[in-house]
């Protein structure tokens, strides 16, 4: 919310009146890339169910210049000395950092003994008046007629506009055989198409490249490997935006088991080394399973407390990646320090150590 009131402290003004006076409103401005949602102004019908138009105005820094767009609503006399709250997110209105625009409104079609009243309140942490309306067919600040340093009371509600970001999607990477071409495409999605891939840490094993322009992991695996790497992916925006991510690729034999589906089932119960570590954001944690079992995956400090459980069910064989965002059970990032990762899988227990830096 946007708000250049104290709510309460100032004079009021009300329409109809002899003076001239309409069009109440007060200007805003925009931290960030947001879009207008909802007007929220303390005006009291103190007589009747008075229809008011609401209209949000482009600014010259003081004073409203051309209208954007307007809305009605009609005030419920049960409101009086409360917020009326006006949806205005159907205007889909939205604006950019720094800009200003302003907020206001009148009465539309009174019926005889029908009065609005405007309130307003001091205005927040000393910011310069806000506040102006129409007056005899003329801006004027409202400082002009209530020397006193009040703004309306008049508030948006926006919603910031997230910012772009490009995200890589390909979590993990299947084994490659060292008797079958390898060719798997890496997957982003964000930002401005057309992506460039390349590695930024690591190594791709012998016989086996990224292709920067398309993202695609292929070639004829020359040897047994296991490669830990890390792939950036940049769009084509100015200046690019970019992610990273951790991978592995394993090189197995051609003899090795597969299942039906032709994915290959480990002999034997593995816990490979987190990659990377040391790391401060997240980590992966590999290991396989030779059979199908109840498989637990826990982490712990070095006082042995439990400060996170990833996996805790029945899982097939095969092989398996979890990543860990150093954060605990809570939601919490953990602090800097060693940690322990323990796999349980049946009767194999394994556990390994791991450096998470801030």
């Amino acid at each position: 919310m946007i708000q250049y009131d104290n709510e309460w402290g100032g004079s009021s003004v009300c329409l109809p009146n002899d003076n001239g006076m309409d069009l109440f409103n007060t200007r805003f401005t925009a931290d960030e890339s947001c879009s207008l949602s909802a007007v929220l102004m303390l005006a009291n019908p103190w007589s009747g169910a008075p229809t008011c138009r609401i209209y949000v105005w482009n600014s010259d820094g003081t004073f409203p210049t051309d209208k954007i767009d307007s809305i009605d609503v009609q005030l419920d006399p049960a409101n009086i000395g409360r917020w009326t709250w006006v949806d205005v997110s159907e205007l889909g209105l939205q604006f950019f950092p720094g800009e200003d625009f302003h907020v206001g409104f009148t009465a539309v079609n009174l019926q005889p003994g029908e009065r609005v009243d405007m309130h307003s309140g001091v205005r927040v942490d000393s910011l310069p008046m806000r506040s102006s309306l129409m007056h005899n067919g003329e801006w004027i600040l409202f400082d002009d007629l209530d020397p006193e340093g009040h703004n309306f009371d008049i508030r948006v509600v926006v919603i910031q506009e997230p910012e772009p970001v490009v995200e890589i999607t390909t979590l993990t990477i299947p084994h490659a055989s060292l008797e079958r071409y390898y060719d798997q495409t890496l997957q982003a999605v964000g930002g401005t198409p057309p992506y460039f891939w390349d590695l930024t840490a690591g190594g791709l094993p012998e016989g086996i490249t990224l292709d920067g322009p398309t993202g695609v992991i292929s070639g004829l695996p020359t040897g047994l490997d296991t490669a830990h790497f890390t792939v950036r992916v940049m769009d084509s925006s100015n200046p690019p935006l970019a992610d990273i991510q951790h991978l592995t690729l394993v090189i197995i034999s051609g003899s090795d088991v597969e299942d039906d589906n032709g994915s290959v089932l480990p002999e034997d119960f593995v816990l490979r080394q987190n990659y990377p570590n040391p790391f401060n954001s997240s980590t992966l944690i590999e290991y396989s399973l030779p059979e199908r079992a109840h498989v637990t995956v826990e982490i712990f400090n070095l006082l042995g407390q439990r400060v996170r459980s990833l996996v805790d069910g029945e899982q097939l064989a095969g092989p398996y990646a979890i990543q860990w965002d150093g954060r605990g059970d809570n939601g919490h990032e953990l602090a800097t320090g060693v940690y322990f990762y323990r796999v349980a899988a049946g009767d194999h227990v394994e556990v390994k150590k791991m450096l998470l830096l801030k």
